[in-house]
C-alpha cells in the first residue's frame, strides 16, 4: 500500500509540474491558459504596433537562457510548434500538388494530348504554396509575414511565366519528344499497359518535382508568426532575393531570345550563339538553378533549424537534375546528332561553357593544330616557360 501511495504522490506532483512548465512556457509567449498552438498565435502579440513584415518583437517573448546557454522555454514550445506545423504545410502543399498531378494525368490519357503538361506542372508550385501559406496563416490567427508572402509570390510568378512560356511553345510546336514512346502512335491505336504505365510514371515523377523543389517556399509559409517575428529578415534574405529575382530575368531573357531566333525562317537548322548564349551554352538552366538556390537562400533560418534542414534538397535537386538527367544531357544529345559533324557548333561548344561564363578568352588552334605565337592551347595567354 505505502508503494502504491508514493507512485500516487510522485505521479501527481509530475503531472502538477508539468502543467507549471506548460503555463509558464504559454506566459514566456505573452499569451494565457490554452493549447500548445495558442502560445503561437500574435493575439498573444501585445506589441504597441504589431508588424506586418515581422520585423518588430513580440510582447513577451523573453529568452530566458540566459548567461548558461540553456533554451529558453518559449523558444522550445515555438521551436515544437513550428516542427508541427511544418508537417502539416508540407503534407497538405505536396496533397495539393499531387491531386492537381493526377488530374492532369486522368486529362492527358483521356485527350491523348500533352498540351496541357508543364502548363500543370508548373502551375501545381503555385497551388502548393499558397496551401501551405494559409496552413501557416491559420496557424497565427490570419497574420502574414513578410518573408512567407515574398516567397509564396515569388513562387507564383516563377510557375506562371514558366508553365505560361512552355504552353505557348508547345502550341506553337504541338510536338514534345519526351511523350513520343508514352502515346499511341495515332488516335486510332489503343493504349497499352506499356505506356500508360510511362505516362503515369511521368506524372509520378513530376509531382516528385514539385513536392522536392518547393521545400525552402513549403517550411516558411508553414511556421507560426511567432518564430517569424524571433528570425525576421535580413540581409542574406535580401540577397537570397536578388538572387532568385536575376535568375527569373536570366531565364526569362534566355527563353525569349531563343524563341525570337527559332521564329526566324533563315535560323532554320541552325544553333544559337549570340545574346545569352554567347556567354553559356544554358543560360536558362543556369537562371533556373540560381531561383532555387536564391530561394533557399531566402528561407535561410528555417534551412538551419531542426525542422527544415532537408530544404537543401531543393537547390540540389534541381542543378543535378539539370546537369546530369534531364536538361543538358537530352539537349546536348539532340545537338550533338543535329550539328555534331558542324566545325563552327564544335568551336562554340569548345569556348563557351554550359553554365558558367569563362573567365578566360578562349583562342582557338590555327589550321596547322599548333597554337597561335607563344600562347597555350585553347586559352588567352603566354607561354612563359620560355620553351
Amino acid at each position: 500500500m505505502a508503494k502504491w501511495m508514493i507512485l500516487h504522490v510522485f505521479g501527481t506532483a509530475a503531472r502538477r509540474a508539468a502543467h507549471v512548465i506548460r503555463r509558464g512556457w504559454v506566459r514566456a509567449l505573452g499569451g494565457g491558459s490554452g493549447s500548445v498552438a495558442d502560445a503561437v498565435m500574435p493575439a498573444a502579440a501585445s506589441a504597441s504596433a504589431p508588424s506586418w513584415f515581422g520585423m518588430r518583437g513580440l510582447a513577451g517573448l523573453r529568452p530566458l537562457s540566459g548567461l548558461v546557454g540553456i533554451p529558453s522555454a518559449g523558444a522550445a514550445t515555438v521551436a515544437v510548434t513550428s516542427a508541427a506545423l511544418v508537417m502539416r504545410g508540407l503534407g497538405a502543399s505536396c496533397a495539393a500538388i499531387v491531386a492537381l498531378n493526377l488530374v492532369g494525368f486522368v486529362i492527358t490519357a483521356t485527350t491523348r494530348t500533352h498540351l496541357i503538361t508543364d502548363l500543370v506542372g508548373s502551375f501545381s508550385f503555385t497551388a502548393g504554396a499558397w496551401v501551405s501559406l494559409m496552413v501557416g496563416s491559420q496557424a497565427s490567427g490570419g497574420l502574414l509575414c513578410f518573408r512567407p508572402v515574398m516567397m509564396t509570390l515569388f513562387a507564383t510568378i516563377w510557375s506562371f511565366r514558366l508553365g505560361g512560356y512552355l504552353f505557348y511553345r508547345i502550341l506553337k510546336t504541338h510536338k514534345d519528344e519526351r511523350f513520343n514512346s508514352m502515346f499511341p502512335e495515332s488516335p486510332e491505336h489503343p493504349w497499352t499497359s506499356d505506356r500508360l504505365s510511362r505516362l503515369a510514371a511521368f506524372w509520378m515523377i513530376q509531382a516528385f518535382w514539385g513536392c522536392v523543389v518547393l521545400l525552402p517556399v513549403t517550411v516558411v509559409n508553414s511556421l507560426p508568426h511567432a518564430w517569424h517575428v524571433a528570425n525576421p529578415v535580413r540581409l542574406p534574405a535580401l540577397l537570397g532575393l536578388l538572387l532568385a529575382s536575376s535568375g527569373l530575368v536570366l531565364e526569362s531573357v534566355a527563353d525569349f531570345q531563343k524563341d525570337k531566333f527559332k521564329s526566324n525562317p533563315d535560323n532554320r537548322d541552325k544553333f544559337m550563339t549570340t545574346g545569352t548564349y554567347a556567354a553559356m551554352r544554358y543560360p536558362n538552366y543556369t537562371g533556373e538553378i540560381m531561383v532555387w538556390w536564391g530561394v533557399y537562400v531566402l528561407g535561410l533560418p528555417a534551412a538551419l533549424s531542426s525542422f527544415g534542414w532537408y530544404t537543401i534538397f531543393s537547390p540540389l535537386f534541381t542543378t543535378l537534375l539539370l546537369r546530369y538527367v534531364t536538361g543538358i544531357p537530352l539537349r546536348e544529345a539532340r545537338y550533338e546528332r543535329l550539328f555534331g559533324d558542324n566545325l563552327e557548333y564544335q568551336e562554340y561548344k569548345k569556348r563557351t561553357n554550359l553554365l558558367i561564363p569563362r573567365l578566360f578568352e578562349y583562342r582557338p588552334i590555327d589550321k596547322a593544330g599548333l597554337p597561335d605565337g607563344n600562347e597555350k592551347p585553347g586559352y588567352g595567354g603566354t607561354d612563359t616557360t620560355g620553351k
